[in-house]
């Protein structure tokens, strides 16, 4: 029999930063979206022409909108990444001292070789 699995417990500022993230990517899609928006608008009343107007105003609208909204998000994942791209801690001495031994047991010094120097 299995033992129920426990919640999966994520840190506050990575679910958000991965919610951020996903946000970002969807945000191209919603302004599609809202920018065809005026193609399904009513066509006009008895056959008379549609002004244009106020649809060049609703898609200069959206677009800075967008253009706003996507600042932001670009902004706080931005901040989000700074604080994990942490550098490296450095290699202990002792890994070195390691890697060198090994290296000189793989490749002796032409002493070793039994040549005559």
């Amino acid at each position: 029999m299995r033992r129920p699995r426990d919640p999966l417990f994520l840190e506050r500022r990575s679910y958000r930063q991965r919610r951020m993230g996903d946000a970002a990517r969807m945000l191209p899609v919603l302004g599609l979206l809202l920018i065809l928006l005026p193609v399904f608008w009513d066509p006009g009343i008895a056959g008379q022409p549609r002004s244009t107007a106020g649809d060049g105003m609703y898609l200069f609208v959206v677009w800075m909108l967008l253009i706003a909204v996507a600042a932001l998000m670009s902004r706080g994942l931005t901040a989000a990444g700074r604080r994990e791209a942490r550098p490296a801690p450095p290699a202990p001495p002792a890994a070195a001292s390691v890697h060198n031994a090994a290296a000189a047991a793989t490749h002796p010094a032409p002493a070793d070789r039994g040549e005559k120097g």
